[in-house]
């Protein structure tokens, strides 16, 4: 019999689990997402414990840069990507976020296309009866305009949406309409006051969300995840360990890594680990 064996790089300073402590995050046919520390260089993936099911679907989603405004962007937006992405309980409050005709909106983009947003809300949701609207910055006519993706939004229930935790998603459009931008070229008035912000020259495909009635006086987002372009992931076997370099945090990272099941259940354990001298944000 031979036993699988773990080998990990010299290199490697700190060491922690991303996913679920006690055996890995529960998976089955429905995609789980697990939220990587910030800083991290190196993952290992352990599949284990499969029942009925033959492998685990494995996905490497994009970093996202996410952006609030609540001026339409007379000022700089307020930048969330870490506090989304760092995999910890720190919630952002989003209460009475307000509608588009009242300048509040999220603005949301990744370097690569990308399929939807998983979204986990903290404790406090929204009970306000209203809709989300999702739309990306369209250069099919030659000129930018942004167009609605008519995204199924999971966070919706009894008419509001961010009530429950859910994944938004869409159909991706095509190449020539959907486009890396920056958002001097979306924004070019508003943002020539905050043009030293990274994200002003930065290209990015980018979505821009609003709700048609602001939202109730106090609601919590835990975690705005990418899901790849792709449906497709790649499939690994229980008990085959695969570990590699990752450049996790920031534009051109890897956001997160989600998982499910062809069939029946299983678990997924996510070690990570900084090199040399590096260590994690807490």
């Amino acid at each position: 019999m031979v036993l699988a064996s773990l080998t990990l790089p010299p290199e490697l300073n700190e060491l922690r689990i991303a996913s679920t402590a006690g055996g890995g995050t529960a998976l089955t046919t429905t995609e789980a997402f697990i939220g990587l520390p910030l800083f991290a260089d190196w993952i290992h993936l352990d599949p284990r414990n499969f029942a009925t099911g033959v492998v685990a679907e494995i996905h490497r989603n994009p970093w996202l840069v996410c952006l609030r405004t609540q001026d339409g962007l007379l000022r700089a937006p307020l930048d969330i990507s870490e506090e989304m992405q760092d995999g910890d309980a720190t919630i952002q409050a989003m209460g009475a976020f307000d509608t588009l005709a009242n300048s509040d909106f999220l603005l949301i983009g990744s370097h690569l296309p990308f399929r939807g947003v998983q979204v986990d809300i903290g404790t406090d949701v929204n009970a306000v009866a209203n809709a989300l609207t999702v739309a990306y910055w369209d250069l099919g006519s030659g000129v930018g305009t942004w167009t609605s993706l008519s995204a199924t939004d999971g966070t919706a229930s009894g008419g509001a949406s961010l009530a429950i935790d859910g994944a938004v998603t869409w159909t991706v459009p095509g190449e020539s309409r959907w486009k890396p931008t920056a958002l001097k070229d979306v924004y070019p008035t508003e943002s020539a006051a905050w043009r030293k912000n990274y994200f002003y020259d930065y290209p990015l495909y980018w979505t821009r969300w609003v709700w048609s009635v602001a939202l109730s006086a106090a609601v919590d987002l835990l975690q705005l995840l990418a899901i790849e372009r792709s449906a497709v992931g790649a499939e690994i076997i229980s008990g085959r360990t695969v570990e590699m370099y990752i450049r996790k945090h920031g534009l051109g990272g890897l956001g997160n890594i989600s998982a499910l099941m062809n069939a029946g259940t299983g678990n997924l354990i996510v070690n990570v680990g900084t090199l040399g001298s590096g260590r994690f944000r807490d």
